[in-house]
């Protein structure tokens, strides 16, 4: 988690601007999610985390850390998930629940593409 370029974090929000549903709670959900993968990645050096297993849950593959800066919301959202799932199994249950559920609530309201077209496909990195 370390290597990735937290700056990109503000062009990822940015394209919350056009969301829809409640704009400021899934910003809100976007920031607390990364907040936890920045401490979890920071964890990972520093043996801290009560809520989950900082050695494994702050490193996750470098090829999830890829958010290219054209793709749309939907797809950025797909791509922040895959993270949220990698760091998930390795903390408890209650974390699953707690960022779980806003990261599911983020999935369900960012499932379109640009003017509800289907959301593109996303190209990972191998």
């Amino acid at each position: 988690m370390m290597g990735f370029d937290w700056e990109n974090l503000n062009k990822i929000l940015y394209k919350f601007k056009w969301a829809t549903g409640n704009k400021d709670l899934q910003i809100q959900y976007v920031n607390e999610i990364f907040a936890q993968f920045a401490k979890l990645g920071k964890s990972a050096l520093a043996r801290s985390g009560p809520s989950c297993d900082a050695k494994l849950a702050g490193v996750v593959p470098c090829k999830l850390l890829y958010f290219p800066h054209p793709e749309h919301r939907c797809q950025l959202v797909k791509r922040m998930a895959k993270i949220f799932a990698d760091v998930a199994k390795h903390c408890n249950s209650s974390w699953q629940s707690l960022f779980g559920q806003k990261m599911n609530y983020l999935l369900q309201n960012n499932k379109s593409g640009k003017q509800g077209a289907a959301c593109e496909r996303v190209k990972w990195l191998n």
